[in-house]
């Protein structure tokens, strides 16, 4: 900690009023654009159960700040497979191929050489090893791709795929009040944008006739804390009961600095044949009315 008095920092504070402050990044999804921006030095918790989407919203949104704005990434995410399997990912998303010999959109050899350059450009990805995956040998890495690579944002997909050393900490929450700052912290004092995916507690099972409901910021283990140490946190919601829906609720629930966004939802959805999210626009307008 330092103390600063607006003396020592006065071209700082003229320069602010003269050109204000930035949104951030726009996300590509115009429903969600009027909600959240993807600032360098700030950070996002995304959750939502498992197979609600939130992986594939996640890299779809790198791949827009990349076809937007040039965005450089480094992703960390053992649940979605391998380093080759992460890119072929990225790379489905970025032209709408598959791997998968059985569509007829499959990748072409010439098609492959040809978006490799990008790939090799702006996505950087991270394999955990056999031992030793802790979050300061992650930040290590990160370091190394901020420096070389000079990437603006990092992902950590998810929180549980890191080895945690609570035995110092003695309890979740006391271990959740000293690293999510330092999640912060590392995001602000590198200038680029940290990502971290996280699962929320399993839902209660559901009574006859009722309906998913997306999980709260209090339902993720640790429980408020990831609510009140987040700066931006967003929901990624998908009902389970008809697996046909693709119809996918995002939820912002808090977004802080509150030039980046603000509360509220936005109805995307997925194309599994291209892999992205799109605008569902006749529900975006919608959903505050009729909630998800």
């Amino acid at each position: 900690m330092k103390l600063v008095e607006a003396n020592s920092i006065m071209d700082n504070i003229f320069h602010l009023h003269k050109n204000g402050q930035y949104p951030g990044m726009k996300t590509g999804w115009s429903s969600l654009d009027e909600l959240y921006s993807v600032r360098r030095g700030n950070t996002t918790i995304i959750t939502g159960y498992p197979t609600s989407g939130k992986t594939t919203f996640y890299l779809n949104l790198l791949v827009n700040l990349t076809k937007n704005f040039g965005w450089k990434h480094c992703v960390y995410s053992p649940e979605t497979g391998t380093a080759s399997e992460i890119y072929a990912e990225l790379i489905f998303m970025l032209t709408g191929k598959t791997f998968n010999k059985t569509y007829q959109n499959y990748i072409t050899e010439k098609e492959l050489y040809n978006i490799l350059p990008m790939v090799q450009e702006f996505f950087k990805v991270i394999e955990p090893e056999d031992t030793n995956n802790t979050l300061d040998n992650l930040y290590s890495e990160i370091d190394y791709c901020v420096k070389t690579y000079n990437i603006n944002s990092f992902g950590i997909d998810n929180w549980n795929d890191i080895e945690h050393n609570m035995i110092a900490k003695g309890t979740i929450s006391e271990y959740l009040k000293h690293e999510l700052p330092k999640f912060n912290r590392f995001a602000k004092t590198r200038d680029v944008h940290g990502f971290c995916l996280v699962h929320p507690r399993n839902p209660d099972p559901l009574k006859q006739g009722e309906q998913l409901q997306p999980p709260r910021p209090d339902q993720i283990e640790g429980g408020s804390l990831w609510y009140a140490k987040a700066q931006s946190l967003i929901v990624v919601h998908r009902n389970w009961d008809d697996p046909t829906n693709f119809n996918t609720l995002i939820k912002v629930e808090k977004a802080k600095p509150k030039i980046v966004g603000k509360k509220g939802q936005a109805i995307l959805t997925y194309y599994a044949g291209h892999g992205i999210y799109r605008d569902n626009e006749k529900l975006y307008k919608q959903v505050e009315e009729k909630p998800f």
